[in-house]
């Protein structure tokens, strides 16, 4: 799954802040890794799989007790060695599922654990090859979504998948669902149930990280949701207190992030949260009694991320996380003329606390970076940049609406412009 994960970009921020979330450190993980799997069965967190330190894929299995933050390292490994793979409990029994291999192979085959006997047993394989697929149970059917594979053998290239298929207990077979195909292919997304409907959060495309996110519930079918304000992908999900928290990922500056953002919806919008104490990607969390705790991954230098963060909701409602607010003097303005051809200013304002870098980004409403038109480091003053509507190889770029994105330090703020050919 690496070799999706260098593919990059962004959606629009913004800052409007109604949550804060506690972080605190916990005892580290016994052996980091990043690509595992997760879940919570029996009072302990189970994290599955992924990659070493050795760099080798591994089918270890090690249990976090949040209780009394310990650690139990001999349950028994996995039968597979897999990363990216997908977890989900179902019928009172932890499944693993897909991921990729140490020899480098998308995998199909799928086992359980057999609380009774204390190991791991195989059960029918996926009909489709995927890594970096997603798990859940929905409406007592347990399903694997997306991810990146291929349907046949070695004879078709591995492509982004959009379909899903579900498991028969009874007749221990994986049947392809045909009344659910996502509206688009993703893999190293994340999958939620939330308010009754399964949740599909961004990921990777055959164009790059997404900000997309879309519902399947059996009576509404696929539905479009209000997007995530910044495109990721090899990040997290979770529902805690009736919100689904995004947390980490990679942005479309190849930046690791320690960002958080959460969905409320009443009032159908996303919203940034404090950040994590670690900015990591391809890590594991789940929620234990309201509270999120997350584990391992990658930081912004590719290192093995050891730390274990739990991180509590508090105050959803009515709380200001005063640290994303914009400083003041940091100001980004309507672009000038709008609509433009050829060319429009973008005029901005850095505020005198310092001298940070500035970052001024051109991106497609789907968060392919475009130009960066600036990236150096300004004096606190009034700014103005033309955009003369070529891209980063001096082509002229279609018709459309485009995001024009300011970044100064730790804050951002994004705007919409029109080019009309």
């Amino acid at each position: 799954m690496r070799k999706i994960i260098t593919i990059i970009l962004i959606a629009g921020y913004s800052f409007g802040i109604h949550a804060v979330c506690l972080s605190q450190s916990l005892a580290d993980m016994p052996t980091p890794r990043f690509g595992t799997c997760a879940v919570v069965f029996n009072g302990e967190i189970y994290i599955m799989g992924g990659r070493d330190a050795s760099g080798k894929v591994t089918g270890l299995v090690e249990r976090y007790n949040p209780l009394t933050n310990t650690w139990r390292t001999e349950a028994e490994e996995l039968k597979k060695e897999r990363e990216n793979a997908a977890a989900s409990t179902f019928l009172n029994t932890i499944y693993v599922m897909g991921g990729n291999s140490d020899e480098d192979e998308i995998e199909k085959k799928v086992e359980f654990f057999d609380v009774s006997e204390g190991k791991w047993e195989d059960v029918e394989e996926l009909e489709v090859r995927r890594d970096g697929l997603s798990a859940l149970v929905l409406n007592d059917r347990m399903y694997a979504i997306g991810g990146f594979g291929t349907e046949d053998d070695d004879d078709i290239p591995a492509q982004f998948l959009n379909s899903t298929e579900y498991y028969d207990s009874g007749l221990d077979k994986w049947i392809l669902d045909n009344t659910w195909q996502m509206n688009l292919s993703r893999a190293s997304f994340t999958a939620v149930i939330f308010n009754e409907s399964a949740f599909i959060l961004g990921g990777f495309s055959k164009n790059g990280p997404m900000a997309n996110v879309e519902s399947y519930d059996p009576v509404n079918g696929v539905l479009n949701r209000e997007s995530l304000q910044v495109a990721r992908g090899g990040f997290a999900a979770v529902v805690a207190k009736n919100y689904i928290f995004v947390l980490g990922g990679r942005n479309p500056a190849d930046e690791v992030l320690a960002s958080i953002e959460y969905f409320d919806l009443e009032k159908n919008t996303w919203n940034l949260s404090i950040d994590m104490k670690t900015p990591r990607e391809l890590f594991s969390t789940v929620t234990f009694q309201d509270t999120i705790y997350v584990f391992g991954g990658l930081d912004d230098d590719g290192d093995l991320v050891a730390s274990v963060e739990k991180i509590i909701p508090d105050n959803i409602t009515s709380v200001a996380a005063s640290r994303h607010i914009l400083p003041a003097g940091f100001l980004l303005e309507q672009n000038y003329p709008n609509p433009f051809n050829p060319q429009t200013k973008i005029n901005f304002q850095i505020p005198g606390d310092g001298f940070d870098e500035v970052k001024l980004s051109i991106y497609t409403t789907t968060g392919q970076l475009v130009r960066r038109l600036v990236q150096s480091k300004l004096a606190p003053a009034q700014h103005a940049v033309n955009w003369d509507g070529l891209d980063a190889k001096g082509h002229a770029v279609a018709s459309g609406i485009y995001l024009y994105s300011l970044q100064y330090g730790k804050f951002r703020q994004s705007r919409k412009m029109l080019l009309v050919r």
